[in-house]
This record gives structure tokens, C-alpha cells and sequence, in this order.
């Protein structure tokens, strides 16, 4: 004797038993099929990342953002996991049966993971266009106030004195205190383990960043220069970055794939990059 699912309610029950106890449901029927449809909703992600999808431990395949799948699968309780990253993502339980033969598994991704969205229409109705319309107006509101902000943290004009030397009553001479040296990626990494800790040692501090750049490009808004250096985050989609009051010789120099130390002043966690402002090239 072995213990199956029930088809229609998904619990267990003896594969000897005429009827379900449960439900009343009959067992000696032949077995019937159902539908577990994956649809991956997030256009913007393009083809970056892709996720492998898990029926009851069983890979049935792989998919990226804005492609559809259907999985067959015997109708009762099926274990369903998302693996992004080569980590569970998502792990939920379905039940597959009569009043359910098809059940629709959407999902999106956020910065981090992935999450489902308990839509049962992937057609597009008219709900789902409003809720689209609005999830996109919510979208570019945020990317303008993102704009917004960087550039009044970068435009901001630096009106501290120069620290001159001090000499004391004892007639010695005191200088600013050298920047802290660390590697890019040391960085990074201390901010996404504890925002508040790395904040206390770094931010408004200066700090001299080693790393390999991945990119030189200029600020969207102010059109100044800045580096970004590889953080070890995953495809590097969230750099250190680093920015320049103005353009030089030295930077023009430079290329992808080099290695160099900036010293700059860190300003913390925006969004999911570690920033520097007020950057120069340590020689």
C-alpha cells in the first residue's frame, strides 16, 4: 500500500482507497493531467538574468524575462521552486485537480530575488492594463526623482575650508588624516551585510578604493565624470561608483579592465550602489 494525493484536494490518501475520506473524490479513475502555466512578467529586466524552474525537485527547463512555459503535470499537490542565482528564489505548493486544472505561476523580478504575483490572467484584461499603466507611471516617477536626487548631490557645491595645517602649543604640526584604504569590492560587500556598520565607518569619510574598472562614463544629469568599479555584485550591475569634479588628462588615459585607487569622499548606499563624490586619481 503507498500513500498518494488526493486529485482534487490534494491530500493524502491510502492508493488503495476507493474514495478519497476527504473530499468523497473517486480514486479508481484513470489519471488526469493538468496545467502549471510559468510566465515570467518582467520585460525590463531583458535577457540579463534567467531563472530554473523546479516541478517536485525535477528541473523541467529554464527561462528568461518575458517568456511563457506550460509544464504538464498528474493532477494533486505539486511542489514548485524558482532558482535564481543557484538559490531557492520561490518554493510554494499547488494543488493541481478538478477545480483547478490550470494554474498560472507568474512571477517578477525585484534587485535582489524574484516574487510572485498572484494573477490569474496573462492575457492582459482591462485590470491588468490599468495595473500595468499604473505600475509604469510609478516606474518613471521614480527614475525622474532618482535623476533628480543625484543631481542635487553632485551639483552641490563644496564650501567646507581647506584643512590647513595646525601647529599646537608645543610648536608641532598636525595634517588631515590620511584616507582609508580598502578594495572595492571589500566595500560593496560591507554595505550590503550591514548598511548601518559601513555607514559608521565610512560614509563622509575619505577613502582611497582600489579596484578594476568596468566602465567611464559621465553623470546623466551634471555631465561629470565617473568611474565605476567592480563590486563582485552579480554581473556587476551595481558598481562602485565614483565621481569627478572635472575631467583630466590622467582620466582620459584610462580604460576598461585597468586597475587604479581613487580617494574620494564616501557618501554611502544610494539606491543599490556605493558612491564616491569629489574623486582624484591616486598616482
Amino acid at each position: 500500500m503507498a500513500i498518494i494525493h488526493c486529485r482534487e484536494c490534494g491530500k493524502e490518501v491510502s492508493d488503495q482507497a476507493p474514495t478519497c475520506p476527504h473530499c468523497g473524490c473517486p480514486m479508481n479513475q484513470e489519471t488526469l493531467y493538468g496545467v502549471i502555466h510559468f510566465h515570467w512578467d518582467d520585460p525590463k529586466w531583458s535577457l540579463l538574468v534567467k531563472t530554473d524552474i523546479l516541478v517536485d525537485g525535477k528541473n523541467v527547463g529554464s527561462m528568461k524575462c518575458s517568456e511563457q512555459m506550460d509544464i504538464s503535470v498528474p493532477f494533486g499537490v505539486h511542489t514548485v521552486e524558482l532558482i535564481l542565482n543557484r538559490k531557492c528564489a520561490v518554493c510554494e505548493s499547488v494543488v493541481i485537480g478538478e477545480t483547478n486544472p490550470k494554474e498560472y505561476f507568474i512571477y517578477k523580478k525585484t534587485i535582489f530575488t524574484l516574487e510572485r504575483i498572484h494573477d490569474t490572467d496573462v492575457r492582459g484584461t482591462r485590470e491588468r492594463k490599468k495595473i500595468k499603466a499604473t505600475q509604469t507611471a510609478f516606474g518613471l516617477v521614480f527614475a525622474v526623482s532618482i535623476i533628480v536626487f543625484s543631481w542635487l548631490i553632485t551639483s552641490q557645491p563644496n564650501d567646507s575650508p581647506e584643512v590647513e595645517p595646525s601647529v599646537s602649543a608645543s610648536g608641532s604640526i598636525s595634517v588631515e588624516e590620511p584616507p582609508i584604504n580598502i578594495s572595492a569590492r571589500n566595500l560593496y560587500n560591507a554595505y550590503t551585510q550591514n548598511t548601518v556598520n559601513a555607514d559608521a565607518l565610512y560614509k563622509n569619510k575619505r577613502v582611497a578604493v582600489t579596484g578594476t574598472i568596468t566602465n567611464i562614463g559621465q553623470d546623466m544629469v551634471t555631465k561629470k565624470p565617473c568611474i565605476s568599479l567592480d563590486s563582485g555584485s552579480d554581473l556587476n550591475l551595481y558598481p562602485v561608483q565614483c565621481f569627478f569634479q572635472e575631467s583630466s588628462s590622467d582620466l582620459a588615459s584610462l580604460r576598461d579592465g585597468d586597475s587604479v585607487t581613487i580617494v574620494g569622499e564616501c557618501t554611502g548606499f544610494f539606491v543599490a550602489n556605493v558612491q564616491l563624490s569629489d574623486c582624484t586619481l591616486q598616482q
